[in-house]
């Protein structure tokens, strides 16, 4: 009797499933793989189409941008290509007060767009820093004007120069010392009782 021997090699059948488990796995995640990318890439342009909606809508806030409805116009800066950005505005029922609409999009197939809307002041009609203060000639005219008129229905003070001392030798108003109400103390009588 003779006993066959055990062979320590796998068949044929069951290398084509491993090879065919290993390619479905493979292919599987190779799509994982560029799905994940895809929705990255869609992430960060829509962070920078976010960041640029928000700037220009600040542009519009301080004037460095007209107000008033624009077309489609590129972004100037370097590594913005492909990027546009619009301004809707329109006038609100209240004087001054503007509903601004900027569009920002991506001019690709995909046709990302970012769309941010705000109520804003109309930046002419509030004031800036970098305003001109008004003419001192016209103030310090008004005010002479005022003095001249007010000095010659009261009777003008003369004002004595003081030199500059501590402060505890400054004058202070004459007044009648208070004296300090009587309380009785404990264990003594009222006065006069």
């Amino acid at each position: 009797m003779t006993a066959s021997p055990k062979r320590p090699a796998l068949s044929l059948l069951e290398v084509v499933v491993s090879l065919a488990i290993l390619l479905f796995s493979v292919v599987a995640i190779s799509q994982l793989i560029s799905l994940g990318s895809d929705r990255a890439l869609d992430v960060q342009q829509e962070a920078i189409g976010s960041m640029l909606a928000q700037r220009k809508l600040s542009e519009v806030m301080i004037g460095a941008v007209p107000l008033s409805s624009s077309g489609y116009a590129a972004f100037e800066e370097d590594g913005m290509e492909g990027w546009q950005w619009k301004v809707d505005a329109t006038q609100h029922s209240i004087n001054g007060l503007w509903n601004v609409q900027v569009t920002v999009k991506l001019d690709t197939p995909e046709g990302r767009e970012v769309q941010l809307g705000q109520m804003i002041i109309d930046p002419t009609m509030r004031g800036s820093t970098l305003d001109a203060p008004p003419s001192q000639a016209t103030d310090t005219a008004s005010s002479a004007t005022d003095s001249s008129s007010s000095s010659s229905t009261t009777p003008s003070s003369t004002a004595t120069p003081t030199t500059q001392s501590s402060p505890a030798s400054k004058t202070q108003p004459k007044t009648q010392p208070k004296t300090p109400p009587t309380t009785p103390k404990r264990g003594n009588p009222p006065p006069g009782g």
